[in-house]
């Protein structure tokens, strides 16, 4: 997580990822192994979390290297093969 970051801050030892109850609700609507597309991934909350808990196919979109760079990070940390990254 990003240092002195708003978000990072409110799920900083947590292990509930970021928008929780969203993400919830669009687990509704999802069909087995997915297909997901995250442009502006920032930080891999949304395809992380749709590469562990969907068995999904996840192509990552973060132009932003710092992002991107933590994006990478949480991905191994997350031990994560599914998910491609692109700048």
């Amino acid at each position: 997580m990003p240092i002195d970051d708003e978000i990072g801050d409110g799920v900083a030892g947590t292990e509930r990822p970021y928008e929780a109850v969203e993400l919830s609700i669009a687990d509704a609507f999802l069909p087995p192994s997915p297909a997901i597309i995250d442009v502006g991934a920032n930080i891999g909350n949304h395809a992380v979390y749709g590469a562990r808990n969907h068995q999904a196919e996840v192509t990552a979109f973060e132009p932003f290297t710092p992002a991107r760079q933590l994006l990478d990070a949480n991905i191994t940390r997350n031990g994560v093969s599914r998910l491609a990254t692109h700048g």
